[in-house]
C-alpha cells in the first residue's frame, strides 16, 4: 500500500469513526427522549448527550407565552456558570437572539454576543454571566426555542 493509499484509508477510517459517534449520540438522546422525565432532567439529559461532542458552556429551552407575548427560560444546564441565569428568567422576544430565532423560526448562530446587536436585559445576564456566543434554535411549530 502506498503513502497516499494510507491516508486515504484513515480518513475513510476518520469518517467512519464520527459517523459512529453521531449514530451512539443520536440513539442516546433518543433512549433519553422516550424515558419519562421532568423538563429539567431531560434538557440536562440531552445536554449532557451532545456536550461529548459539541463543548458548550450553557444550554436551555425557551417557551413563549402568547399571553404575555414573552420568552420564558426554562430548565437551564449551565454547571460552570454563576448562574443568574438560572433564576429563570422571563423577557420580552424583541432585541433579544432568541426572540430573533424565535421570530424568524431559523436557527441563529452568534459568533460575538454583544448588547447593541442585541440591546436587552437578557442579553446582558447572559454576558454578566460569561457566554460569548451561542446558537438558539427553534423547536416545533414556534413554541420552544433551545439555547445553546
Amino acid at each position: 500500500m502506498t503513502n497516499l493509499d494510507q491516508k486515504f484509508v484513515g480518513t475513510d477510517r476518520d469518517r467512519l469513526i464520527r459517523e459512529q459517534e453521531r449514530f451512539r449520540l443520536l440513539l442516546e438522546i433518543n433512549s433519553t427522549l422516550v424515558r419519562k422525565l421532568n423538563l429539567r432532567e431531560l434538557l440536562a439529559q440531552v445536554s449532557g448527550c451532545i456536550r461529548r461532542v459539541l463543548q458548550h458552556d450553557y444550554s436551555s429551552f425557551c417557551l413563549y407565552d402568547p399571553l404575555t407575548k414573552r420568552l420564558n427560560v426554562h430548565a437551564v444546564d449551565f454547571p460552570e456558570g454563576p448562574g443568574e441565569i438560572r433564576q429563570e428568567p422571563v423577557f420580552p422576544v424583541k432585541d433579544s437572539p432568541a426572540g430573533e430565532a424565535f421570530s424568524t423560526g431559523k436557527a441563529l448562530l452568534v459568533h460575538r454576543l454583544d448588547a447593541q446587536t442585541f440591546p436587552s436585559e437578557i442579553t446582558e445576564m447572559l454576558i454578566r454571566d460569561g457566554i460569548r456566543s451561542g446558537c438558539w434554535l427553534p423547536l416545533g411549530e414556534g413554541k420552544v426555542l433551545w439555547e445553546l
